[in-house]
């Protein structure tokens, strides 16, 4: 009876393996492939020193690195920046930016063309802000000028899955909770000086994300 069993049991478990190699190799995943993928879905975005967040589209771009058929790395990197500037008796100019820099870690589970990713995502926000006013009356110049600075800190647990409609192309979806650490404003004058102002702030939000990625290569 127990050679019985132990029989069935390696069985099943050439036939479980049997199926996700298969499974990786319907979806072109059972060697190293890397792609380009974006997001559709609305960012967390902390404005000023006042912290005015606002949900906004602000997509990022991913690189997905399917290094085994278990495992992919996903680093992402997002740009986005607003200026304005006006004359007239005074002139006044202001510009604010942000970048996103991170990256993601997921063991995937196959299951013919679909995939079931889960692991957790990390990433730095880089926020600055910059305005310059200079007001002329009577032969009077005045300038005001401002320089400050902001690093934040996002990471959480995520999961997700994607369908592959060919072994280059995917459409899928994602769901993450994320922790957001506010880091402190840096503000300088014309003289380096940093000012006095300090502030400790988190944000905890979660995140639905519609993905579609492509790979490169043929098969």
């Amino acid at each position: 009876m127990k050679k019985t069993a132990w029989l069935f049991i390696c069985i099943f478990v050439l036939f479980s393996l049997s199926n996700l190699v298969y499974a990786q190799s319907a979806a072109g995943m059972d060697q190293m492939r890397i792609g380009l993928g974006v997001a559709i879905g609305k960012e967390v975005m902390p404005i000023g020193e006042d912290v005015i967040l606002k949900m906004v589209d602000f997509p990022n771009i991913y690189v997905p690195i399917q290094v085994s058929p278990g495992f992919r790395l996903e680093p992402y990197f997002g740009y986005w920046r607003y200026s304005y500037s006006s004359e007239n008796a005074s002139t006044y100019k202001e510009k604010y930016s942000i970048m996103d820099l991170g990256v993601g870690v997921f063991i995937t589970t196959w299951c013919g063309p679909v995939d079931i990713y889960y692991g957790g995502r990390i990433g730095m926000q880089k926020n600055s802000q910059y305005y310059k006013s200079t007001y002329t009356y009577d032969s009077t110049t005045e300038t005001t000028e401002s320089k400050a600075n902001q690093t934040n800190w996002i990471y959480g647990p995520a999961v997700g899955g994607e369908y592959f409609f060919t072994n280059n192309l995917s459409l899928g979806g994602e769901v993450q909770f994320n922790y957001m650490k506010l880091g402190e404003w840096k503000e300088s004058n014309g003289e380096d000086h940093e000012s006095d102002y300090k502030q400790s702030t988190s944000v905890l939000y979660t995140k639905v994300m519609i993905t579609v990625r492509w790979f490169f290569g043929c098969r």
